[in-house]
């Protein structure tokens, strides 16, 4: 059951929350406040507490959109004493709740905040909130209230949980399941690594014929991903290798898990010249054979078909056994470093335009874009204008079909450039900036899409403009604000694919919108 397999693998500062929040409820605390940046898990924590508060306490969680609305309602449907909405449903005040969770806070005002208290007055409440998410002025209450425990993104990223906590959930947890199956021993999970400068997390680190495996797990979207993706996450697992290594005074040996295809060549190579083992789909599906129940979770956690797939014996037989030592590659560090320090910029930088702030935040913004997804472009132009010079735009990008992201965006939306803006704004955008952009987009030059990246993402109205230029002419504009690329940085630095976190945002949009 999902929520008994979280309470295991709690990362450790979800359980200092939990715990905090279930020592206020015995201190008789009536209202609590969480701080918690997007990707740390407030959903996990959510979904364990409620396994804490048990069957018979009657639970109200509240949320702020139909998505997460859903998504609790899909993970929760078994627990009949949880009711789920979102805060613009109307709850039946008959229900005498023991507890009600706010998920997201920000997404109400103080006056309807106070309302929920007054309405349920036995009710213990415990309020999640992401400061980031305080754009307008009448969320701005928060500020004010005490938290209970708050939590940084800069904290995380110290103490090594560098990808955003949903990165890979499920794959991971069938990657446990076959380590099981292959008698493995002493198995850990995000185990720490400690350098001078900074703690890293190994996904597993298991023993296996009295030996260590240092074991990275990666999870895509796609099929088939880039040569650069995979140098990268070898750099990472032999850095985590070597790591080990010199505290420890033994030799380890790193496995590199990957739930897209290989080519053998790769594979081979890699062995060859670093002793580091690839593990593939093909080969998962080759050691899940005959174990029905492994088979149907693989085939369950894998985003594309699979069933045309051979499955393929590891490339050397031999890869258990101890291999002379290599010098692993600092590369991987460097990754680390440049998206920590991005994600540093982008967190002190000023809104608006004092002192050229939002000079600096076009700046970064580009070098954003560049490490994220240059690989994947043709060629990147700054500050490019229309032959008329009546538009300028702040960067177009030619597009590969490298990943499935984009390769939707060619195929279906009849692009091969894509437009960034970038909006150093203060408050949401509103809808004249999303029909400014529209006019930088053109079919007849391949040019349809646009993404709008700012610090507080879209209006309500802009969104609505948004939506109403999509149905009407085809055209896609898209939002990104500083949580979605401090995910995506994360994910880069961790060795996963950008572009999957791009192509989850673009399903949820356009799943939202009707006719």
């Amino acid at each position: 059951m999902i929520i008994e397999k979280e309470m295991k693998d709690m990362r450790e500062y979800q359980q200092e929350i939990i715990n905090t929040i279930m020592k206020k409820l015995q201190q008789n605390v009536r209202k609590i406040f969480i701080e918690m940046p997007a990707g740390t898990g407030k959903s996990t924590v959510i979904r364990s507490l409620v396994k804490e508060f048990g069957t018979k306490k009657q639970i109200l969680i509240m949320c702020k959109g139909k998505v997460l609305e859903q998504q609790f309602k899909d993970d929760l449907k078994d627990n009949t004493n949880i009711v789920i909405c979102n805060y613009y449903n109307n709850i039946l005040t008959t229900e005498n709740f023991d507890y009600i969770i706010l998920n997201s806070i920000e997404g109400i005002s103080e006056k309807k905040y106070e309302s929920i208290c007054k309405t349920f007055k036995k009710a213990k409440i415990i309020c999640f909130a992401d400061k980031a998410q305080r754009t307008k002025e009448d969320e701005k209450w928060l500020d004010k209230k005490k938290m209970d425990y708050s939590l940084t993104m800069q904290q995380i990223i110290d103490d090594g949980y560098i990808n955003p906590n949903y990165v890979g959930t499920k794959f991971e947890c069938f990657i446990e399941q076959l380590l099981k199956e292959l008698k493995v021993a002493n198995i850990e999970k995000e185990v720490a690594l400690k350098t001078s400068q900074r703690v890293m997390r190994a996904d597993f680190i298991v023993d296996s014929n009295k030996r260590k495996l240092i074991i990275e797990v990666k999870v895509y979207r796609s099929e088939f991903i880039q040569n650069t993706i995979i140098k990268q996450a070898i750099e990472q697992v032999e850095y985590y290798k070597e790591v080990w290594e010199k505290v420890n005074g033994e030799e380890a040996q790193a496995i590199l898990i990957m739930s897209c295809q290989v080519p053998d060549e790769i594979k081979e190579y890699y062995y060859k010249e670093k002793r580091i083992v690839i593990i593939d789909i093909s080969n998962l599906l080759y050691l899940s054979q005959g174990k029905d129940k492994l088979m149907k979770e693989l085939i369950e956690v894998i985003q594309y078909n699979v069933h045309d797939i051979m499955p393929k014996p590891l490339v050397n037989s031999e890869i258990f056994k101890f291999e002379s030592k290599e010098e692993a590659s600092e590369v991987f560090e460097t990754e680390i470093e440049r998206a920590t320090s991005l994600i540093k910029k982008l967190e002190k930088l000023e809104y608006g335009k004092a002192q050229g702030n939002d000079k600096e935040y076009e700046k970064l913004c580009v070098n954003i874009i560049e490490f994220l997804f240059k690989t994947e472009f043709t060629k990147m132009s700054e500050q490019s204008s229309t032959e008329d010079k009546m538009f300028r735009m702040d960067l177009i990008c030619g597009l590969k079909e490298t990943s499935e992201f984009w390769k939707i965006l060619i195929h279906h939306y009849n692009t091969r450039f894509v437009v960034f803006e970038f909006k150093n704004y203060k408050d949401e955008i509103d809808q004249n900036l999303i029909y400014i952009t529209e006019k930088y987009l053109y079919n007849a030059v391949l040019r349809n899409v646009a993404i709008i990246i700012s610090r507080k993402g879209f209006s309500n109205n802009a969104h609505k403009a948004a939506k109403g230029i999509l149905t009407e002419t085809g055209k896609l504009i898209i939002e990104l604000k500083d949580d979605d690329i401090i995910a995506m940085l994360r994910m880069k630095a961790d060795g996963q694919d950008a572009s999957d976190y791009l192509l989850n945002i673009l399903e949820e949009y356009l799943i939202s919108i009707s006719k």
